[in-house]
């Protein structure tokens, strides 16, 4: 007998959700949304910020060494002595500064951790700080803890440039800080020399504190980093903030630091001592291995990195997307409007719906994935340029639901005859009615038994087909 709902059970599904005021504003992230209907949908998640390949194995085994070896109990708070070293060691070479580790280095939590305890630890209620829009999510939500006032300087395309006259006017007597990510998440954009200085000059002028987080620093690809705490006057007024997960693909690791001079290191460790208090031991013994590794890695590192970038923008302005320069991380700024979306988010949750199909695939079928996804990049490339309107987007994706909805090979055929009535219907053009019928027997022949990640009966696939259409057609979403 299946026993009864708890009053314990009852009592908290009808409880509304509970969130401090100060956090009241702030949903669920943008990267938790896109990385569930990834896996929801089966897409290729390029929605947050961690690579698809491992790190190195030399890291790797340096951390099963020093699990082996025991080095499994809580760390010193502020860092395990060799990794700090490590740190400064590379600090050194980076920018030429020579720090104390044991003063001057704080190890934390990943960098999100040294984000919030540099927040938490140096800033006051009611102290103003700027921040560069748009920005990793994290710097709002942290300074809303600390009760912070936040002042926004948006970087606008093509070029990302610093507004710098709105920096001027945007600094009071109140301002506490400037916190700047460069290479910066998500634009790519690096600060120039120029940039950096003239921020520089204001924050000494002002007596303004900077955060720099530079966690993309040796994703450097048209221009060298500059780190602001090597700027003549800098060090003394500012926070480095790093970690290890972009450098080495161990996102997952969370391990992170502050680098900055003794009295403002007391504030971070203040905040980090009631955060975390320590942070991973083994992995910390495994990041000194890490950062220490030869010059050649990062000039590998680059390389590939650049490789990828140039294979990402090439297939995105192919299918029409304005894609803007990007200088550094592993981000890529693009225009999304010509689309007909009203944002962002709705281009990107409509993407995953017209496009799910594409990321459904049985097995390492990577012949049929590769022919489909270059049958659908022309297909999409020709129609966007050619008849970039709304109703040649709506049937052009009717016609990708239809195919879904049958699923299997002789369901590529039926789909020929559907695509065909809606392109007839609705554009009467028939060059790109024959290009849409040889999509469709691409389709049929690259789908086969791809549908088997779908709960739908077979015998129901062809009507969820055609309403998905009829829907589609009606509704013009994409």
């Amino acid at each position: 007998m299946a026993s009864s709902p708890s009053l314990k059970d009852a009592v908290s599904t009808q409880q509304p959700l509970q969130v401090a005021k100060r956090l009241e504003k702030f949903k669920t992230t943008i990267f938790t949304q896109m990385s569930s209907l990834a896996i929801k949908h089966g897409a290729i998640n390029l929605g947050q910020g961690f690579p698809n390949f491992d790190g190195p194995e030399f890291v790797k085994e340096a951390a099963i060494q020093a699990i082996k070896d025991g080095k499994n109990q809580y760390a010193r708070g502020y860092g395990v002595p060799d990794f700090s070293s490590a740190i400064a060691e590379r600090f050194k070479k980076d920018t030429g500064l020579v720090v104390d580790p044991e003063k001057e280095i704080t190890v934390t939590s990943g960098c999100t951790e040294a984000i919030a305890a540099t927040m938490l630890g140096l800033i006051n209620p009611g102290d103003e700080v700027i921040l560069f829009a748009p920005f990793y999510d994290s710097y709002e939500a942290t300074l809303s803890m600390a009760g912070a006032k936040i002042k926004c300087i948006t970087l606008r395309p093509p070029d990302f440039a610093v507004p710098i006259d709105e920096l001027k006017s945007a600094i009071t007597q109140d301002t506490r800080a400037v916190l700047i990510n460069t290479p910066h998440n998500p634009t790519g954009k690096m600060f120039s020399r120029e940039e950096l200085s003239t921020i520089a000059s204001l924050c000494i002028e002002n007596d303004v504190l900077v955060f720099t987080d530079e966690v993309y620093d040796k994703l450097a690809f048209e221009m060298d980093h500059i780190s602001m705490a090597s700027l003549p006057g800098m060090y003394e007024r500012t926070v480095t903030l790093n970690s290890l997960g972009k450098t080495f693909s161990l996102t997952g690791w969370k391990i992170g630091w502050a680098i900055a001079p003794p009295h403002l290191t007391w504030g971070v460790r203040q905040a980090h001592s009631f955060l975390t208090f320590a942070t991973s031991t083994p992995m910390q013994w495994a990041a000194a291995v890490a950062l220490r590794a030869p010059e050649s890695y990062y000039v590998e590192l680059k390389r590939d990195y650049m490789a990828k970038k140039e294979i990402l923008v090439e297939g995105l302005e192919a299918v029409g997307f304005k894609v803007f320069p990007s200088s550094g991380t592993y981000f890529v700024v693009v225009d999304h409007t010509p689309f007909g979306l009203e944002n962002d988010i709705a281009f990107s949750l409509c993407g995953i719906l017209a496009g799910q199909l594409l990321f459904r695939w049985p097995g390492d079928k990577i012949g049929r994935k590769r022919f489909l996804a270059w049958l659908r990049n022309r297909l999409s490339a020709t129609i966007m340029a050619e008849y970039p309107n709304n109703k040649t987007r709506g049937a052009f994706n009717a016609s990708v639901f239809a195919m879904q909805g049958f699923g299997i090979l002789a369901g590529g055929f039926v789909a020929m005859a559907v695509s065909a009535i809606i392109f007839v219907l609705y554009t009467n053009l028939l060059h790109t009615l024959l290009i849409q019928l040889l999509y469709c027997a691409g389709i049929g022949l690259c789908l086969e038994d791809s549908f088997n990640a779908c709960c739908i009966p077979g015998s129901f696939k062809p009507i969820v087909g055609a309403w998905r259409c009829l829907k589609l057609l009606l509704t013009q979403p994409c």
